[in-house]
């Protein structure tokens, strides 16, 4: 194996591994209810993306391929399904021909085999939290665009939340530094998505008062990252404290518990 192809290979693997053990530590975490909606929140994006991409004849797997994709995915070795997807990248497929052709087609069928009980219920959020670590490693190989190197960035509070001052003060607070910074609030979920979307941001700082906060947190996240693999995401806020040990499962890229922090982590952002 060439030295170059050696040295992505595990850098995937260690970001799968990463990824793949916070997924599970995020779900067990969280009650049975918060992680199903979380689970169908991934397949849901994950179906949506793939409906953005443009279709494409290569690297066209047969049923029999997807089904051995969804029990690797599923099974008791969990480097069993990003090992398939990574000798599928060794041959030469893209990350677009991976999604479109392997891992949504995957998510498709995780989504039938819970809807007609043809998988537990621990079967299901295994693999679909194996996809989302798989599709973190492989943006984290060929994350190409920068990030914008403008300071500016958009604060948002977690959706439902209603403490709102302290996001208030430190948007005017990093506006006096000279950022530009748009302020998010009272936005649902799919509303604030749809801003993300729409505005094009990309540094996105997300603040949340305590625990209660936790599930629209992780939820969050995890539709920001599929949505757009390429963003920061800064949290902030009582629920670094309340909720440190589901916070840190999301994998956010930054926590700040004051502005100087929270300023610094951004800088660099913006400077990558």
């Amino acid at each position: 194996m060439p030295e170059s192809t050696s040295r992505r290979s595990s850098f995937y693997q260690d970001n799968y591994e990463k990824t793949a053990e916070g997924m599970a530590s995020l779900f067990s975490r969280l009650p049975e209810t918060d992680v199903k909606t979380v689970a169908e929140e991934a397949l849901k994006r994950i179906a949506q993306r793939s409906d953005e991409l443009p279709e494409t004849e290569t690297f066209t797997p047969s049923p029999q391929e997807v089904d051995r994709l969804c029990l690797a995915l599923m099974s008791d070795d969990a480097s069993a399904g990003a090992t398939m997807v990574e000798e599928i990248t060794d041959r030469g497929a893209s990350l677009e021909q991976v999604y479109l052709n392997y891992l949504a087609p995957a998510a498709r069928q995780f989504g039938e085999k819970w809807t007609f009980d043809q998988a537990s219920f621990f079967q299901v959020t295994v693999g679909v939290g194996r996809i989302f670590a798989i599709l973190r490693a492989l943006n984290s190989v060929d994350r190409t665009a920068p990030l914008p190197g403008d300071r500016t960035a958009l604060f948002a509070a977690v959706p439902g939340e209603t403490h709102l001052l302290g996001i208030r003060m430190a948007a005017d607070l990093f506006r006096q530094k000279g950022w530009d910074i748009e302020l998010a609030l009272d936005l649902s979920h799919d509303e604030l998505l749809k801003h993300v979307a729409l505005s094009g941001h990309r540094v996105i700082g997300l603040s949340a008062a305590g625990r209660h906060s936790a599930p629209a947190l992780a939820r969050l996240i995890i539709a920001l990252r599929l949505q757009d693999p390429r963003c920061f995401v800064l949290v902030s806020g009582q629920i670094i404290i309340e909720a440190h040990d589901v916070v840190r499962a999301t994998m956010p890229d930054g926590l700040a518990n004051d502005i100087e922090t929270a300023e610094a982590l951004l800088e660099a952002a913006c400077a990558r």
